[in-house]
């Protein structure tokens, strides 16, 4: 895993290739049916959530069946070669998600939901009592605490807000004695505690997208343990010990506060407020043990620990980091418009916030990669052509010609939904185009041959981070340094992107580089992420998740 080569496409890209033709067809014109095939999908109810839910239900509960003795045995080899967590359980359920057509169409990015069948092995899979044990592994530079401002937002700060004790490791202790405070967040924890790490391994190897995990400690009986808010990630919570409730909202209009960034509501300054901006909820449910939920990216979602369990609430969030790391239509059309010298603003002056709800979320959709282009291989023909080598050719000559193929296919798919949500948004702007000139004119596929190319940089290092993380691999003088060089490598695959969009001619990087770590420029800042870092906080660093 830590020198794994980038090769296009490789991994479950490909699973859906198996899904029956019924199932494609119906995944396929969610992909491509354009803005009026997304405008569906954007008012969610709270029966649409029920109905859909019900089939989810079941794909998980499948996935957890009853194991078998032998492999209950594995698991526990594996556990005890790795000296921690089974990775199978987490991948197998992980990947029935990612797999199930229900929520590839109709809830990825779209519609939040939440699975009561519990999982076992989420069950107490990471405690307050583990920090005992952990903590050591783990820098208190960090770790936060939920606190209201002044003016009555919230932001999560330091637990250690004078900085004295640097990079230091965390104590048991530490988050004990914060814990009035409000909700303690171990940020970034799976880049240091070896099972977390093996749980985002386990959910990067099912969603093959960025994967990223907080944990989230709350007291009992706290009336807020976070004011509603938004996230630039999609949100899976899986709860670990104790109950927490939940109540997720359908997203405000960006128009309604231009200056706010949407993914980010509720944050900072920001005031979120449900009776003026926000409707009834589309979920209001209470978390148990082992349960899951997902929440798409900008679904406001409040919480609290003010329900009947006695017991510290302890829940993990993995977000699928599509937006941070700009995997998304948005910034794949900013790219393009200033290659070409364009303005990326509404009319040449105004901000995209201005856009209504329906065409900004369709620009900010995440791009069809990792599970989500399955639908699209699907519907594809990735055989050979007349170009191919022949019915002689080895194995590895005719799987590096399917992936050529699935690489185009993607190519032309994310072009062509581009400029079909371009089109959309901006209907006077481009009005003497349609889809095929608008792809030609703006170099459309070649933008996307690009992103792909970064999608494969970004899932490199991530590969190698939680693989180091899950075993401790490399000797390191300090906590700090577990995650450093890795979150410097990702902020190089920003920079090397954004060098892109400004007019660089940059071809993807080798896959000998990718695989020993190298970026093509020189890292900045420290890395940190989640708001948590020094002067540089790079991509990550507006980042606050609940």
């Amino acid at each position: 895993a830590v020198s794994a080569k980038i090769v296009p496409l490789a991994g479950p890209l490909e699973r859906g290739l198996c899904w029956r033709k019924a199932r494609v067809s119906r995944c396929r014109g969610a992909c491509v049916g354009g803005i009026q095939g997304i405008k569906a999908t954007l008012a969610p109810t709270a029966g649409d959530i029920n109905e859909i839910t019900e089939q989810l239900e079941q794909t998980i509960a499948q996935s957890i069946g009853e194991a078998s003795e032998a492999t209950r045995l594995s698991d526990l080899v594996e556990e005890l070669s790795a000296n921690g967590v089974a990775r199978r359980p987490w991948t197998d359920a992980f990947r029935a998600l990612a797999s199930d057509p229900v929520f590839v169409n109709e809830c990825w990015g779209k519609k939040p939901f939440r699975i009561t069948t519990a999982m076992p092995f989420a069950v107490d899979c990471f405690t307050i009592e583990d920090l005992d044990e952990f903590a050591r592994f783990y820098p208190l530079v960090y770790a936060g605490a939920g606190t209201v401002l002044e003016n009555g937002g919230w932001m999560m700060a330091r637990l250690d807000p004078q900085l004295d004790r640097g990079a230091e490791p965390m104590s048991a202790s530490d988050v004990q004695d914060s814990l009035s405070r409000g909700t303690v967040s171990l940020n970034s924890a799976g880049f240091f505690i070896s099972p977390l790490a093996s749980i985002c391994g386990a959910m990067l190897e099912a969603f093959q997208l960025p994967i990223w995990l907080n944990v989230y400690i709350t007291e009992a009986g706290r009336q807020s343990s976070a004011p509603c808010h938004t996230d630039k990630q999609d949100v899976v919570a899986v709860q670990s010990t104790g109950s927490k409730r939940w109540r997720v909202f359908a997203p405000p209009s960006p128009a309604s506060k231009v200056a706010a960034d949407p993914w980010a509501r509720g944050k900072g300054l920001d005031i979120l407020s449900i009776e003026e901006e926000l409707g009834e909820p589309l979920l209001d449910i209470v978390m148990l043990p082992g349960q899951l939920l997902y929440i798409p990216a900008g679904f406001p979602h409040v919480t609290d620990t003010n329900v009947e369990s006695a017991e510290t609430s302890v829940h993990l969030t993995l977000g699928v980091d599509t937006h941070v790391w700009d995997l998304n239509y948005v910034s794949m059309r900013n790219t393009a418009l200033k290659r070409k010298k364009l303005p990326t603003t509404l009319d040449g002056a105004f901000a995209l916030n201005k856009l209504p709800l329906d065409p900004w979320r369709a620009l900010h959709t995440a791009l069809p990669l990792g599970f989500a282009a399955a639908p699209i291989l699907a519907a594809a023909d990735l055989t050979a052509t007349p170009a191919s080598p022949g019915p002689g050719a080895g194995a590895l000559q005719r799987s590096a010609r399917r992936l050529s193929n699935a690489h185009d296919v993607l190519c032309r798919e994310m072009a062509a939904q581009c400029a079909q949500r371009m089109l959309g948004a901006e209907t006077a702007r481009w009005a003497s185009h349609d889809v095929p000139s608008l792809v030609a004119a703006l170099d459309l596929e070649f933008v996307a041959a690009h992103y792909i190319a970064h999608y494969q940089r970004v899932m490199a290092t991530q590969r190698q981070v939680y693989a180091d993380a899950a075993l401790q691999l490399r000797a390191i003088d300090s906590v700090f340094e577990r995650a450093k060089p890795y979150l410097d490598q990702l902020e190089g695959h920003m920079s090397l992107l954004a060098a892109y969009s400004e007019g660089a001619a940059l071809l993807p990087v080798p896959a000998a580089a990718a695989s020993t770590g190298a970026t093509p420029t020189e890292s900045k800042g420290t890395g940190m992420g989640m708001g948590m870092g020094g002067k540089s906080a790079g991509k990550k660093g507006s980042k606050k998740k609940k």
